[in-house]
């Protein structure tokens, strides 16, 4: 992990994964005698559901599916070492971030060189808003019905059928449009945002792609979710199933939230 790799996306239906590696930093590779530290890598309690973990030893790699239901959340995954001699009371979890010492175990800031900082070995997972993952030749109606988006596929094929904006939209007053998102290595290959030509089949092979299924407003402080609802004609029910981190007006009064809308989509 580099400095700024603490905190990462992670998207509904995509694999997340984490390979972790612990070595004895005192070891001397020069002594033929001196031998490592017997260390065990550990995934800890992080209270994540449908986490997998393989490996032993000094290697484990840790996976993470995000489900519907966490979407704008943060989650943390987090690991420790132990020592198979049964030395240390307690599981280690700390380690350098920054500094001479980086990804160091660490007791305190002054372990770490200049700019450390001791802290957890944590990594901390933003789930995304409005973007799903699919894989293989899924349709737009299979993937509506798996995650139990109240939409059409009209309505998903226009929102993934471009790329960025065009000189047709770029001057439509407040647009937002999605800002380029770096390629996730998963099992299956490379994730990577929709282009939707044919709307029967989104993909053509087994690589994973991100589908939108709605679009992203930052609410108001003068908002409330009634009123949205009745501007972008769609329900209180569904605002608040597409965005389960909001639990009512009150998340809304500081103008940073931002939610997930399907418009158009409340009952005629």
């Amino acid at each position: 992990l580099g400095e700024a790799e603490w905190s990462m996306k992670a998207y509904v239906g995509c694999e997340f994964k984490f390979h972790l590696e612990i070595t004895d930093s005192l070891l001397d590779v020069s002594d033929p005698n001196d031998v490592p530290y017997p260390l065990i890598a550990l995934l800890q309690d992080t209270g994540l559901q449908q986490v997998t973990t393989r490996g032993s030893g000094t290697s484990l790699d840790a996976t993470w599916v995000p489900g519907r239901g966490t979407e704008g959340k943060s989650f943390y995954m987090c690991f420790g070492a132990n020592d198979a001699s049964g030395i240390l009371s307690e599981p280690t979890n700390m380690v350098c971030r920054g500094g001479s010492k980086h990804l160091d175990g660490c007791l305190a800031d002054s372990n770490c060189g200049g700019g450390g900082g001791c802290q957890p070995a944590c990594v901390k997972m933003t789930v995304q808003r409005c973007e799903y993952c699919i894989k293989g030749t899924d349709t737009l109606t299979w993937m509506m019905r798996y995650f139990g988006i109240e939409t059409n596929w009209m309505r998903v094929w226009a929102l993934n059928s471009y790329q960025t904006n065009s000189s047709r939209t770029r001057e439509i007053p407040g647009a937002i449009f999605p800002a380029p998102q770096q390629r996730w290595a998963l099992s299956e290959g490379s994730s990577s945002r929709a282009y939707i030509t044919d709307p029967d089949a989104i993909m053509s092979t087994s690589g994973v792609e991100r589908v939108f299924v709605g679009s992203i407003y930052r609410a108001l402080p003068t908002d409330n979710l009634l009123a949205l609802a009745a501007r972008f004609r769609t329900t209180v029910k569904a605002l608040m199933a597409m965005n389960p981190d909001v639990e009512g007006d009150m998340d809304l009064v500081n103008g940073t939230q931002h939610l997930c809308v399907l418009p158009c989509t409340a009952p005629v």
